[in-house]
Order: structure tokens, then C-alpha cells, then sequence
């Protein structure tokens, strides 16, 4: 008989298959991520069809075991009504799931991701002056997870800690660079992969939204994307904030197109 047990999930993606199954992705508070069948949920009658759209909090009941997961149940907990009114705060919520289905292990919990996921989806659409920067803060706390926190400390090629002129992350070298050191290590193809530019103030914003959960420990590691409101950033400083990461998460994940406005999630053009 198959063991089932009970999860508390956010819904980050689904699709569609054969004629009456969904593949759903979700991200659950004790097992990480999970991919589950949802067999017959696109019929009409099905009551458990309504209770799985994306970026929204639902307890369901899964059986079977690794890498063969299905769903018996599920009840939606959180809709998050005021981030699905939003554009832009659905878009930011986006790029967070996808992230994280991006870079993170299958079937391993991160209970630390989950509350800031949580938390994120929860705030942007209150904070729009703000949302930019707990979008980073999440990003970051995602990257940690992973294992994969970009190296913030220096220039990854000439070891400068206080650039003066705009810098680049890069993910293949884990971390920021120079703009005078980016071509010098890898010519047009570096500039061909290298993010979004960073002025010396947006580094800093980038150092603080990373240093910040760090500073925190895991234990209250959620509470940082709502502290990330009250920094004293600009908007243009959190555009470049957003734009940075979000090509940096991109070269990570192996994509080449550029974060753009639709998508699976709202976000990848």
C-alpha cells in the first residue's frame, strides 16, 4: 500500500498532461521540492483541479515515494489574493519560484526558503517602492541554500574590494567583476554572458540584501526579506539590483534568454 503523508506547499508551476493529469511542481515546508501527478484534476468534476494554481499555499496529501509522487488531496490555505492583483509583485513571486526550482535539490527541505518564499509572496504587493530588494533578498537566500552565494567580497579577477567605476556579476567566475577586468578575462563572449551592470552603490545594496541573512542565522532567516523594506534604496538602485541577479540566476540555470515580462511563470521571455 502506498505511504501517504500530509504537506503543507506552495504551488510553483503546473502543466498539463495527457488528457486529464497535471504535473505539478511544489515547493512543501518538510520535503523541499517535490514533482507530483495530479491524475484527473482537468476534468470537470474534479475537486482538487481548483485548489492547484500557481504561487498560491495549499495542505495536500501525497502518496507513493521518491521520484513518483501523486496527489490524493488538496485544500488551498492561501491564495495570496493581493499578489495576484499585482503585475508586478506575481512577476517578482515568479522569478522566486522559478529560482528555486532553478537551483535547489529535489525532495531535500529548505524550511528556511519556504518562509522566505512565503513571506515574499506575502509582502511584495504591499511594498512596491521595496519589492525589488526582497525579490534580491529572496534570490540570495535561495543561492545560499544552493550553496552557490555569489562571492562578494572583491573583483574576481584583480581582487579590487572597492571599485569606483560599475561592475558585472558573473556566474562563471562566482562572483562580480571589473568592468576594464570582464574583457580582458574572456573577451566579447564575457560581455556576451556577463549580467546586468552594478553601479559601486548598487554592489553595496547587493551586499547588504546577501549579508543580511547571514547576519540573521538560519533560525530567523524569513524575518530578513521584511527588514529588506526599511534599506534605503532608490529605485534606480533597485532596478539594478533586480536586473543583476536576475541575469546572474540565469547564467546559474543555464538559460540563455534574458528575464522578460511572461512566461511559465510570468517572468521568462
Amino acid at each position: 500500500m502506498a505511504h501517504s503523508r500530509k504537506v503543507s506547499a506552495l504551488v510553483l508551476s503546473r502543466r498539463s498532461v495527457g488528457e486529464a493529469d497535471r504535473l505539478v511542481t511544489f515547493f512543501t515546508a518538510e520535503m523541499g521540492l517535490l514533482r507530483v501527478l495530479a491524475k484527473g484534476v482537468r476534468k470537470i468534476p474534479s475537486r482538487r483541479g481548483g485548489h492547484l494554481e500557481p504561487l498560491t499555499q495549499v495542505t495536500a496529501v501525497v502518496s507513493g515515494g521518491p521520484g513518483r509522487y501523486f496527489l490524493t488531496a488538496a485544500e488551498t490555505r492561501d491564495y495570496f489574493r493581493a499578489l495576484h492583483r499585482s503585475e508586478r509583485a506575481l512577476a517578482s513571486a515568479g522569478v522566486l519560484a522559478w529560482a528555486a526550482a532553478q537551483v535547489l535539490e529535489y525532495e531535500a527541505a529548505y524550511p528556511a526558503v519556504f518562509a522566505v518564499l512565503k513571506q515574499a509572496w506575502q509582502a511584495a504587493p504591499f511594498r512596491s517602492g521595496q519589492s525589488m530588494l526582497l525579490e534580491a533578498v529572496g534570490l540570495l537566500v535561495i543561492l545560499r541554500a544552493a550553496g552557490l552565494t555569489p562571492q562578494l567580497a572583491a573583483c574576481q579577477r584583480c581582487g579590487e574590494r572597492q571599485p569606483v567605476e560599475a561592475v558585472v556579476l558573473n556566474a562563471t567566475r562566482g562572483g562580480w567583476q571589473c568592468l576594464s577586468c570582464l574583457p580582458a578575462d574572456a573577451g566579447i563572449a564575457g560581455w556576451r554572458n556577463a549580467g546586468a551592470s552594478l553601479t559601486p552603490r548598487g554592489l553595496q545594496c547587493v551586499r547588504l540584501a546577501a549579508a543580511a541573512p547571514a547576519l540573521a542565522g538560519e533560525a530567523v532567516l524569513w524575518r530578513w526579506p521584511a527588514r529588506a523594506g526599511r534599506l534605503a534604496v532608490t529605485a534606480d538602485e533597485g532596478q539594478q539590483v533586480q536586473a543583476a541577479l536576475r541575469g546572474y540566476m540565469q547564467q546559474l540555470a543555464g538559460v540563455q534568454k534574458s528575464v522578460g515580462v511572461r512566461g511559465t511563470y510570468g517572468i521568462i521571455s
